[in-house]
């Protein structure tokens, strides 16, 4: 019996986050990401990398000086180029980077 497009969506997700779990070994990341998608009725989430343009390689230099470019392109008082949804995300992504970098620097939590 086929599923429902609902569970399909969230059987999506869940592989999504198994698959990031794996590849990255941070369990709280994913988590927080798990929670931040149910609380956000049922949005997927984003991968924080692909938001913010970057590479899980790049220095925390090279992601501060994009996240600075993006921020200022998107931030809602510009009027031309503004868009609050981007810079929001933009915002989470980097959130996010900067607490994934953290913890391979400081350890788990």
């Amino acid at each position: 019996m086929p599923q429902h497009p609902r569970e399909q969506a969230i059987a999506k997700v869940q592989d999504e986050l198994l698959r990031l779990y794996r590849a990255t070994g941070f369990q709280t990341i994913v988590e927080d990401m798990a929670s931040r998608w149910v609380a956000g009725l049922l949005t997927p989430v984003q991968d924080p990398w692909r938001v913010l343009g970057v590479s899980p390689d790049d220095p925390v230099t090279l992601v501060d000086q994009v996240f600075r470019l993006k921020v200022k392109f998107y931030h809602p008082d510009n009027l031309k180029t503004g868009d609050r949804r981007r810079f929001e995300s933009i915002l989470d992504a980097y959130r996010d980077i900067i607490s994934m970098k953290a913890e391979v620097v400081d350890g788990p939590k």
